[in-house]
């Protein structure tokens, strides 16, 4: 039977360093994660998902930027190795790679085999201050390539880099990185009007060119198997993100995804999101 992976997303704070201008979440200084309720949520994982010899669990920190907790991060790491004898988990913190000092990086580096850190990236420089709060400067790209070679970066496109597309995927393919898609951000825009359509067809025919001259380099939104996309599919959940993820807020309370959580919606949302089955 083949491994099920699971992806347990815990939010260690809300806080975030960046004013993306694409950003939905309502980030604040007052939900902060303490180190007893993480090691709650690590030890959920072990009862709850790795007591079955075949499952798989990444245990993903969120936020917020979680490197603003690099401390917790540190302690928990060493509370979880301590006290689970697995290898049937990993750690990974999505960043968006401005935080780091020297010290994160050589401890990042020093625990690169079990940790794994995945940078959000909209292009180049251009596109990347426009969207992310002019931190393009604030990024080591090498530090993120040269540790994980194989993992792919997060990109988002806002209507203000999409005239951009092409070639910021190619920017970010010259750094050596494959891209796990790109998603079109929320707005209060339509992304299907012909406005916007008018712009992108040409972004994406440059890209089909480039990739049938590239064919090596990685991109989901291009590299799907469109058959799948048309096939039946039976899920247990009524969403995107299947039955595998679960969410643990800052405050331990378990959530459906990282969608549905206190810095997305208000409780009487939650609450009536909840009533779907998701759980």
């Amino acid at each position: 039977m083949e491994p099920i992976t699971y992806t347990i997303p815990i939010c260690l704070t809300h806080r975030c360093n960046l004013n993306c201008i694409y950003c939905f979440q309502s980030h604040d200084n007052q939900h902060e994660m303490t180190f007893e309720t993480c090691n709650t949520c690590v030890d959920w994982v072990f009862d709850n998902i790795l007591n079955d010899k075949n499952n798989r669990a990444e245990i993903s920190f969120f936020g917020g930027e979680p490197l603003l907790r690099f401390e917790l991060i540190k302690a928990v790491y060493d509370y979880t190795v301590d006290k689970h004898r697995s290898d049937n988990y990993r750690f990974f913190a999505s960043t968006n790679g401005t935080v780091l000092t020297e010290e994160m990086k050589e401890w990042f580096h020093n625990h690169k085999d079990r940790f794994i850190l995945g940078l959000s990236l909209d292009g180049g420089q251009e596109s990347q201050n426009a969207n992310r709060s002019n931190s393009f400067g604030l990024i080591d790209f090498d530090f993120f390539h040269s540790n994980w070679p194989k993992q792919n970066v997060k990109m988002t496109i806002s209507e203000k880099s999409i005239h951009r597309y092409a070639e910021d995927v190619k920017f970010i393919h010259s750094l050596g990185f494959g891209i796990n898609g790109a998603d079109l951000c929320v707005g209060t825009f339509n992304w299907s009007s012909d406005e916007y359509i008018r712009v992108l067809a040409p972004q994406l025919q440059n890209l089909i060119d480039y990739y049938l001259d590239h064919p090596n380099h990685y991109n989901a939104l291009f590299q799907r198997d469109l058959a799948s996309c048309a096939a039946e599919r039976v899920r247990k959940k009524n969403c995107g993100c299947g039955d595998r993820v679960h969410y643990f807020d800052s405050d331990g309370i378990h959530y459906p995804c990282t969608f549905i959580t206190p810095m997305t919606f208000s409780k009487t949302d939650i609450k009536k999101n909840k009533e779907n089955r998701f759980l």
